[in-house]
């Protein structure tokens, strides 16, 4: 109301000046009809309507600053009223009145409150993302996809990118550490690049991560053995290609390679699977307790839900096997038909697949990939960290996972997890 009053003021200034406003009339406006040519009516001050051959009624305002003339427009009737174009034809006037050029001031604001909505960070993340997307190759770009998805975006969305301070950015990154020290590394590295593209659009002008070494972020780990594994996507993609595709391989080799993409066992548990550990009925395997790493004997026998590729690959061996061998006792047989596969000899068929140096990949690797790439997809399978563990049989918090007491439900969970798992493996095989 007090903007009216004073906006009336203001065009009763311009009257008293000698100045013309307010001849047009709504009854005139809308019985106004195209001719041959366009035409307009005027309304005084500048404002005028300009009618179309094609029945086009279009606002209007001329004015001159500074020896120079310009035209505007203020979109069109009855989208604008005759009374709101006369109030934007008073702010116009009020600011020409201060020697503003009204064009140039509300492009002017346009452009901050525009610059305002692109630089939240949501909107920040998906032009980077495009950015990404053009130069990385495609399983790359959705892991670094997925790991903001999973893990900053429910965070930061809907802030301010320039709002956004170096602890909220460590609090994010040291949270993953807990559950995925390797991620929360990476996740250092792709918001320092992104923060860098930011900054080049003019979004934000600090980059909190730049000059800070990643040593004194994450937490000291442990000196222990640490076994090299592939975790980026199009690494690994290679990696189930040259094993599915292996033409030199011994059968019981490549099978036990594939077998080890699926199910993570630990090495010494994979080369001795023994046959009746396998109940193709139930889709289960069982390993007894006293062969596994946790022997804790309050804990049930090692069990896990077979997919249908690792059914398909164990039929595989099965009847290839049994061309040799009558009823033989390991599922992987040794090139000598007697034992199973020495433990060392998959890391060594590895190597001659050509992973080794900056792609090295041993059998145990396998299950660092696993839990590693399974950790940064977590936002498309939704299982727990706790599942993803059990299959891996690491020992869980709360006196071993209440000894695993519920076996069913955990088989129950592990399913869609170890389906979701197989059909990724799949999903990477490329077709001859």
């Amino acid at each position: 109301m007090v903007y009216v009053l004073y906006t009336n003021i203001f065009i009763y200034q311009f009257l008293i000046k000698g100045y013309k406003m307010g001849t047009l009339t709504d009854k005139e406006i809308r019985n106004a009809k195209p001719k041959e040519k366009d035409y307009i009516l005027n309304d005084g001050l500048g404002l005028f309507l300009k009618v179309t051959v094609d029945n086009k009624k279009l606002w209007q305002f001329r004015f001159s600053l500074n020896g120079k003339r310009f035209l505007t427009s203020f979109k069109s009737y009855p989208k604008v009223t005759l009374i709101e174009a006369r109030k934007k034809t008073a702010e116009y006037l009020e600011l020409i009145n201060d020697d503003i050029n009204p064009i140039e001031h509300f492009k002017s604001i346009k452009s901050i409150e525009d610059n305002k909505s692109k630089s939240i960070f949501e909107n920040v993340f998906n032009e980077w993302l495009e950015y990404e997307k053009k130069r990385l190759a495609p399983p790359t770009f959705k892991t670094k996809k997925q790991i903001f998805i999973s893990n900053v975006l429910p965070t930061l969305n809907k802030q301010h990118i320039k709002d956004i301070t170096k602890n909220d950015l460590l609090d994010l990154i040291q949270h993953k550490e807990k559950t995925a020290p390797e991620t929360a590394s990476r996740l250092i590295g792709y918001l320092m690049d992104l923060w860098s593209y930011a900054i080049s659009r003019d979004y934000c002008e600090i980059n909190h991560l730049k000059n800070i070494d990643k040593k004194y972020i994450l937490k000291k780990k442990r000196v222990t053995k640490n076994y090299s594994k592939i975790t980026d996507t199009a690494t690994f993609k290679e990696l189930v290609n040259e094993i599915y595709n292996a033409e030199n391989l011994f059968y019981s080799m490549k099978n036990l390679l594939k077998f080890s993409l699926h199910i993570p066992l630990r090495a010494s548990n994979l080369v001795a699977l023994k046959w009746t550990y396998i109940d193709f009925d139930k889709k289960l395997l069982t390993i007894p307790r006293d062969l596994m790493k946790v022997k804790n004997p309050n804990l049930n026998d090692f069990t896990l839900p077979l997919t249908d590729e690792v059914v398909e690959i164990l039929q595989n061996q099965k009847e290839l096997t049994n061309e040799y061998i009558n009823n033989p006792e390991y599922v992987f047989i040794g090139f000598d038909f007697k034992g199973h596969i020495h433990r060392d000899s998959p890391t060594k068929a590895l190597i001659n697949l050509g992973f080794t140096k900056d792609k090295k990949q041993s059998l145990h690797s396998m299950r660092g990939s696993f839990k590693t790439i399974l950790e940064e997809n977590q936002e498309e399978h939704k299982a727990s960290d706790k599942i993803i563990k059990s299959i891996l049989d690491h020992t869980l918090d709360n006196k071993v996972g209440l000894a695993y007491s519920n076996k069913a439900n955990y088989i129950n969970a592990q399913k869609p997890l170890l389906k979701y798992w197989s059909g990724f493996i799949v999903g990477l095989l490329e077709n001859d």
